[in-house]
């Protein structure tokens, strides 16, 4: 929307932005699109298409990439691991979210081994993880450990940088 962070339009455009970022990288449709935001489908395609095209081209032509691949081998595979799931023949879009929740649930795994290995020694724990996010519980004495584990969440498993936000809790334990 082109607009500087802090304007105050903003945040209300960002959150009616969210929802065409998220159906376009999870093979939705501007009929999805239409329905979170409550416009016409028709408005809904054209923000799509102006998303693909004129924002994310380079995004565009890799998901079209991925749907040609599942369509024409009938499964997509995982980024890390190569976990081959068959795709139905009709639906094909829905190889572009099967391989990005793949990949992500396999890095997350990878993270938490790490960060659990790392843990093993101190009072700390992992505690949960949820969808893209790694719920630690870190010790009163121990809130030393959460830049080294911004580090460990941080180091390389894809050739693309994985940037982490920390946010601590004021509950204690």
């Amino acid at each position: 929307f082109q607009l500087e962070y802090d304007d105050p339009k903003a945040r209300e455009l960002r959150n009616r932005a969210k929802p065409i970022g998220f159906s376009v990288v999870y093979g939705g449709g501007a009929d999805s699109i239409a329905r979170q935001l409550g416009i016409p489908t028709s408005e809904a395609k054209n923000l799509k298409s102006k998303y693909l095209r004129k924002i994310y081209p380079k995004l565009g032509e890799y998901l079209d990439s991925m749907m040609n691949q599942s369509t024409q081998r009938g499964f997509v595979q995982s980024g890390l691991f190569g976990v081959k799931i068959t795709i139905p023949k009709d639906r094909p879009y829905v190889g572009i979210n099967y391989q990005l929740q793949m990949t992500e649930a396999e890095i997350l795994k990878q993270v938490s081994v790490k960060c659990f290995r790392h843990l093993e020694y101190y009072r700390s724990h992992l505690s949960l993880p949820f969808h893209d996010e790694l719920v630690v519980q870190i010790h009163n004495e121990e809130h030393f450990l959460i830049p080294i584990l911004k580090t460990i969440i941080e180091s390389p498993i894809l050739r693309v940088p994985m940037l982490v936000d920390v946010a601590v809790s004021d509950s204690t334990w």
